[in-house]
């Protein structure tokens, strides 16, 4: 193979990326967007508080949103703590309540940076009163008089996560171009140079969450369907990761045990990660099914496909 004079050569670039959450190496990578999606009563809710909790309790993300008309029936919400202000219960106002929710991060993140900033002087001033670096200028000196030369508090890096749950048929998932929450999750890892994850807790894997979301979802959470066709199109989904009898498999070991769930992370940092049961089981692609489980399976789901278009 011969390369052209002058070519351009495929090789990465190196630049200053912005700066992530840090996670611990059993956590999912941040900024991330997370579907959960199984029936009502499957345990969906009881994991999103799970995890959302741990990464409160790692100090990866340090305050929470929530989108959810049933929020005052779903006490185990009360667990992460959520500022009153920043939960959000009416479904008709879903797209105001999502502009407010984002002029209350673009708040943090400018309280956070003027802090940075102002910290910034403060410490070169200290270096100075002590004799170990130059003068102030006469604006940083200003500055920090102004302040009664003390350090504002040293805020932590805005990590901010939004959880919607039973939202399906508000406005927030119309597979619409002009939808500002389809916008924001084509570009939350990017939100004010902060990122935003997103927890999206559905009960329809199909209709539950448009495709050009599901497009862009690194984690999914699924519980188990009695809906054969659901499988099916599950499986389409991630057919490039495994064959269908493999994820079959998985996906029948899986949830085989009441409110058990598969998790595929589509963003795992080695490709044996991508398969697990709950959180911490790693499952590898292999076909534990037997020829005749394999196909009674394929029967159903051709089944199910010829009822549904009879109807």
């Amino acid at each position: 193979m011969s390369l052209l004079p002058n070519s351009i050569k495929n090789e990465g670039l190196v630049y200053k990326k912005l700066p992530s959450p840090e996670t611990s190496e059993s956590l999912f990578k941040l900024h991330t967007l997370a579907a959960f999606i199984g029936p009502r009563g499957s345990g969906k809710t009881n994991a999103v508080v799970l995890l959302a909790k741990r990464y409160l309790d790692d100090g990866s993300i340090n305050r929470i949103f929530i989108i959810s008309p049933t929020y005052d029936s779903n006490r185990i919400f009360d667990l992460l703590h959520p500022d009153p202000g920043d939960v959000f219960k009416n479904i008709q106002t879903c797209i105001a309540d999502l502009s407010f929710i984002l002029e209350k991060i673009q708040e943090m993140v400018s309280e956070y940076n003027k802090a940075k900033a102002y910290n910034k002087i403060y410490d070169k001033w200290v270096r100075f009163e002590e004799g170990r670096g130059p003068p102030l200028k006469l604006q940083e000196y200003n500055l920090v008089e102004k302040y009664d030369f003390k350090p504002m508090e040293r805020l932590p890096r805005p990590s901010p996560l939004l959880i919607i749950d039973d939202m399906s048929h508000s406005d927030l998932y119309t597979p619409s171009k002009k939808n500002p929450f389809i916008n924001l999750c084509l570009r939350h890892r990017h939100l004010f140079k902060v990122g935003l994850s997103i927890f999206m807790l559905v009960q329809n894997f199909k209709s539950g969450v448009p495709k050009v979301l599901r497009q862009n979802i690194q984690q999914f959470f699924l519980w188990p369907t009695h809906d054969m066709t659901q499988l099916e199109s599950m499986y389409e989904e991630f057919a490039n990761l495994c064959s269908k009898e493999e994820f079959i498999s998985m996906f029948k070991k899986c949830t085989s045990e009441r409110h058990n769930f598969m998790t595929i992370d589509l963003n795992a940092s080695e490709p044996l990660l991508r398969f697990r049961k709950n959180f911490d089981s790693i499952l590898l692609p292999q076909n534990e099914l037997s020829e005749e489980e394999i196909q009674e399976i394929a029967e159903e789901v051709k089944g199910a496909k010829s009822r549904k278009r009879k109807k």
